[in-house]
């Protein structure tokens, strides 16, 4: 299983997945853009099931990242939002699911349950952000 996760802020992927990455560190690739027009490109290479982004980008904002994604795609892949300004969102159907940036743990929790329900655990890539 392979994860994308979209966002300018590199510190927000770190806390995120620096407690995955300690816990476990087999099972599915965790890959990171950190910009939107990157994500897409990012997106093309590896064809994640799953990505993760935020919504405020320079550039390219989450809510456009996710409508370029279905135009091209469809239903597939899964989008999730992990962003503080979830207010700001003018279609949440564009979004599987969608978390606030002031709790963190419950898209940890989401994810973790989500990769469980694939039958694979989540891995820090070693070769994007310096490994485990």
């Amino acid at each position: 299983m392979r994860i994308l996760f979209i966002d300018d802020n590199i510190k927000d992927f770190e806390l995120l997945f620096r407690g995955i990455c300690a816990r476990d560190c087999a099972g599915a690739e965790v890959h990171v853009a950190d910009n939107g027009p990157e994500g897409l490109r990012k997106y093309e290479q590896v064809r994640p099931e799953l990505v993760v982004v935020d919504y405020q980008m320079p550039g390219m904002n989450g809510e456009e990242v996710a409508r370029e994604l279905r135009d091209r795609y469809g239903p597939v892949p899964n989008i999730a939002l992990f962003s503080g300004t979830v207010d700001w969102v003018t279609d949440r159907k564009l979004f599987d699911k969608i978390f606030s940036k002031d709790n963190p743990y419950a898209l940890f929790n989401w994810l973790t349950a989500w990769s469980a329900r694939a039958g694979k655990r989540l891995v820090y890539a070693a070769r994007e952000m310096g490994g485990c």
